[in-house]
């Protein structure tokens, strides 16, 4: 009987045992389905999104020079803020300066070659055309002398014609002797040779004049073509040397003097790819520079929560390296393609932000949280 008993009490020890059991376990399964409901809770009611990002610039530059020139200085190194036209380093130009000052004084040789030349060009010109017209007219002092002895041997040979018509007239009559009537004859002779030499002058004048206007074209010729080598060929390709040059010296908003400088409002150095003492060639980079006013944060935005971001929702960026630290910004750009990053589907969107500092660099990772 009393092992009975015994017995009875043992089955019932485990019987209520096993009924605790159970109903501790079920009391744990509520327990951590109220925990997990409560949880879904919480994320449900959040107001905001949590996704990664990173900070980005959309305005970069890289500075190149069209000649080499060797680095002196560098004043500021990679990472660093720059202020408007703040010098970052200084260069030696390598006598391109010298060749602008030389190019700069063999333009005012060439220009007052020029003068000169138009000077002489002219003076040919207005003896060539006095020459010609003179020549036409018969106005020229040289012309005009010989015009007059030839015409004054024509008038004494017709008046000395006239009387000797009217002497054989009274040589026939008798009223003359023969060596008066034979002295006119010989008198009309020697006068028609007077023309004929004075006609000869006149020709040879003439000659000399033509001759004359013909060396006058040629050396116009020549001095024209001399001005237009001047005009055409050594200005022209001098200064289109000297606008190289000044482009590249004078007209580069990278370059002053002697220094490569920021040409943005703010910058920040992005990298140098230089050291002192070294000489860049022609066309390599020497520095590249970020506009800071076109820095931004580039987000990613899982696939389930693209509905719930939108354009001009403000956002709350924390740097990665410093999470005691944080930017507010919007939304300004939600992209209109997805894209497959890691095997998850993810959509880029563009964050301005409000309060950037020298803190806040390009490919620094961020968190981002957006307001529903």
């Amino acid at each position: 009987m009393k092992k009975l008993i015994s017995l009875l009490l043992i089955v019932g020890l485990v019987v209520s045992g096993t009924g605790c059991s159970e109903k501790v376990e079920g009391a744990s399964d509520d327990q951590s389905n109220g925990e997990k409901s409560n949880q879904v809770e919480e994320v449900d009611e959040r107001d905001t999104i949590e996704i990664f990002g990173t900070v980005e610039a959309a305005e970069k530059k890289l500075i190149t020079l069209q000649f080499p020139v060797r680095i002196n200085d560098l004043i500021i190194d990679e990472g660093q803020q720059v202020g408007a036209e703040e010098k970052i380093m200084e260069l030696d130009l390598l006598g391109q300066l010298d060749d602008y000052k030389s190019l700069e004084n063999n333009i005012k040789v060439i220009e007052d070659q020029i003068v000169n030349q138009k000077i002489i060009n002219d003076n040919l010109s207005s003896q060539l055309q006095k020459k010609e017209n003179g020549l036409y007219n018969r106005s020229l002092p040289e012309i005009e002398a010989k015009q007059i002895s030839y015409d004054i041997a024509n008038s004494n040979y017709e008046e000395a014609k006239s009387d000797l018509e009217e002497s054989d007239k009274l040589y026939q009559e008798g009223f003359i002797s023969q060596d008066d009537y034979d002295n006119e004859k010989q008198n009309l002779y020697n006068l028609e040779k007077q023309i004929l030499m004075e006609k000869s002058n006149l020709d040879l004048c003439i000659a000399t004049v033509n001759s004359q206007i013909a060396e006058l074209k040629t050396k116009l010729i020549e001095n024209e073509k001399i001005l237009s080598d001047l005009e055409e060929v050594q200005l022209t390709e001098s200064k289109l040397k000297m606008e190289k040059i000044t482009n590249q010296l004078k007209n580069n908003s990278d370059l002053k003097d002697t220094f490569i400088i920021n040409s943005f409002n703010e910058g920040l150095i992005e990298k140098v790819y230089c050291e002192e003492g070294q000489v860049v060639n022609q066309g390599s980079p020497i520095v590249s520079l970020i506009d800071k006013s076109s820095i931004y944060v580039k987000g990613e935005v899982p696939e389930e929560f693209v509905g719930l971001v939108e354009e001009g929702a403000t956002v709350n960026v924390i740097p990665v390296y410093d999470k005691t630290k944080s930017y507010e910004g919007v939304v300004t750009q939600i992209s209109q393609v997805a894209t497959n990053k890691n095997n998850e589907i993810i959509v880029i969107i563009d964050i301005q932000l409000h309060n950037i500092d020298e803190n806040l660099k390009p490919n620094y990772n961020v968190n981002i949280e957006i307001e529903k």
